[in-house]
């Protein structure tokens, strides 16, 4: 076999390995681990993190563990045990271990959610989530809460902001694993909100509120995006509950590359939706591009579109933290159309 035919060989595989991670996903299955010690997390490097639960051995529990998954072949562990371990801690009779707790809207929501697909065969269990070592973040934010609401969890909530011990931890395998692995029984459990689009109704999610540096170009852009029909929103202005009530109203969503996006998971069975997001550095291709919106959509049937648009002009960074110049705004409604 030829060396380019081993290439393409080589990327069929990876190809097909997506479509099923995406499409299938992981089993729903359920760990009971007796006699835990849970702790909070601490990031120690870009790949580097303490976390999760261990028994009276001192030994880490690799289902506790945070996994990711960057490119459809390579499943990342992040997770380890701490390095200090007290015997004397709280104890509690049983709990249900979601891990982290996440800050940012879209890690909390893909990931501080992903193994809460079985709080509702435990109502009675309170939910333990890690909260980082060294942070303000011990606390729930109003976003927070209204998710939880939206998604009928009642559980009483403790944040682990020290080590705390469980007669009984139940550990449920995470439903969604970045970028690539999205279960349907977590799809189910997240689906509480019914798709009722209306003819003709056209929503734009903005980033203009969360960008560091207002990147040139976008306020002609949605401009002339408003002229041509299509709501403009700034999501982080909305409720949780307004923010889905948009998204469920619209026939055509669409936007800059971001985790706004990411609150499709939250719609029950989209119908006929299309979605059209354009890449945050139209440099970026393949595997370099976030695959987590691509997954969301596959696996809810919804017609996904990333526009990658050499009209705009890269000033400076890359990937997130990329500062560029929109190209004009009759390039970004070629792509729409």
């Amino acid at each position: 076999m030829l060396p380019g035919q081993r290439a393409v060989l080589s990327d069929l595989r990876t190809d097909l390995m997506k479509w099923r991670l995406q499409r299938f996903g992981p089993r729903p299955r359920l760990w009971y681990l007796p006699d835990r010690t849970v702790f909070p997390h601490r990031w120690e490097g870009s790949n580097k993190l303490r976390m999760g639960s261990c028994g009276k051995d001192g030994h880490f529990d690799p289902e506790t563990a945070l996994f990711r998954r960057y490119h459809p072949r390579h499943r990342h562990r992040l997770g380890q045990a701490h390095d200090e371990i007290s015997t004397q801690t709280p104890r509690i009779a049983s709990a249900l271990y979601a891990g982290p707790l996440f800050p940012a809207f879209g890690h909390f929501l893909l990931e501080s959610l992903a193994r809460l697909w079985a709080a509702d065969r435990f109502p009675d269990r309170p939910i333990l989530w890690s909260v980082g070592q060294g942070t303000d973040h011990a606390i729930l934010q109003p976003w927070m809460r209204d998710i939880l609401d939206l998604l009928g969890v009642t559980n009483p909530i403790l944040l682990v902001t020290a080590p705390v011990t469980v007669d009984e931890l139940i550990v449920p395998a995470p439903g969604y694993e970045i970028q690539y692995r999205f279960g349907a029984h977590h799809r189910r459990f997240l689906g509480k909100v019914s798709h009722r689009p209306e003819p003709n109704r056209k929503l734009w999610l903005s980033r203009a509120g969360v960008e560091k540096v207002e990147n040139a170009g976008r306020t002609a852009l949605e401009a002339r995006l408003r002229q041509c029909g299509w709501d403009v929103v700034r999501p982080e202005t909305l409720t949780i509950r307004d923010q889905m009530a948009a998204l469920a109203r619209a026939e055509r969503i669409a936007g800059e590359q971001g985790s706004a996006l990411h609150s499709l998971i939250l719609l029950r069975k989209p119908r006929r939706l299309r979605l059209d997001v354009f890449a945050r550095d139209p440099r970026l291709a393949g595997h370099a591009i976030n695959a987590n919106q691509d997954t969301i959509c596959t696996r809810l049937g919804i017609d996904y579109r990333l526009h990658r648009l050499p009209e705009e002009s890269v000033e400076t960074g890359t990937g997130a933290g990329v500062i560029k110049t929109f190209g004009p705004p009759d390039a970004y409604l070629d792509r729409l159309d």
